[in-house]
């Protein structure tokens, strides 16, 4: 595999696409999707660095799987970049970033190779998906949120068990509305998030200033503007408290809608 190149890759890709490859084009296929496997075991290895992650490796992407993107898409094979992959799921929007900001700092070389779905998504799915370049070899990084994940899981469910159009936007018209009102719920509720975590972080800063002036002699009127401001902030956050709640009982809703077509879905991430 390692002697084959790039323009040898795409014709292998061009004749899996058409229909017309050989026995020995199979193989080279799946030479192909195992000669990624170190490449990943780097990326794996990096992300245990962080004791709070759990990645889950992925398989690396079936022939069958690889063949029905080069059919559905006009992609070459050597530039496919999930043919091997991992997934990390994190508490939420803010770890999301977070982690983000890391792997960016772990594979310089990767810096333009961010798929934002949240800003947008595809089909409904949410997340954000990062390409390490391993020494020319593409390993890609699911980093998505506990509601991200659980909507992907009901997303594939679905998919098995009732259309495998589902994954694709297509199928029931019923499912097709379940998924694209949690998609929207799931990124009004993780956008306020964000605002909530915001305004936390101002409200600790508040805390801190008011402690610092009242240390200080002579500064009443600072003390009483930090005061001022702090009794602000806490009604946004008390506000924001109750958004959450609110739009939480939207989303369970929802799931629960899911689950009575289909026994068995994921639950609500808590």
């Amino acid at each position: 595999m390692s002697d084959l190149t790039k323009s040898q890759i795409d014709k292998l890709g061009d004749r899996l696409r058409e229909g017309t490859e050989s026995e020995d084009d199979l193989r080279l296929l799946d030479e192909f999707r195992t000669s990624f496997r170190n490449a990943l075991e780097v990326v794996i290895n990096k992300l245990h660095e962080l004791e709070s992650l759990k990645p889950v490796i992925r398989s690396a992407k079936s022939q069958q799987s690889i063949v029905a993107k080069l059919r559905r898409q006009p992609v070459r094979l050597s530039r496919i970049q999930d043919i091997a992959g991992c997934r990390v799921v994190v508490g939420g929007p803010v770890p999301q970033d977070q982690l983000l900001d890391i792997l960016r700092m772990w594979f310089p070389g990767s810096v333009n190779k961010v798929f934002d779905r949240r800003i947008r998504p595809s089909n409904g799915y949410r997340a954000v998906h990062f390409v390490a370049d391993i020494e020319g070899k593409a390993v890609e990084i699911q980093i998505r949120t506990l509601f991200q994940h659980s909507w992907a899981e009901l997303s594939e469910k679905a998919s098995d068990l009732v259309d495998a159009e589902i994954k694709y936007g297509k199928g029931p018209k019923v499912w097709m509305e379940i998924l694209s009102d949690l998609s929207s719920l799931i990124a009004s509720h993780e956008e306020q998030l964000i605002r909530h975590e915001l305004l936390k972080n101002k409200r600790n800063d508040l805390l801190a200033a008011r402690s610092a002036a009242s240390r200080v002699e002579g500064q009443v009127d600072a003390v009483k503007e930090a005061e001022r401001s702090l009794e602000e902030v806490m009604k946004l956050i008390e506000e924001g408290r109750r958004t959450l709640d609110a739009e939480r009982i939207q989303i369970e809703a929802r799931y629960n809608d899911a689950k009575t077509l289909l026994p068995g879905s994921p639950e609500v991430p808590k």
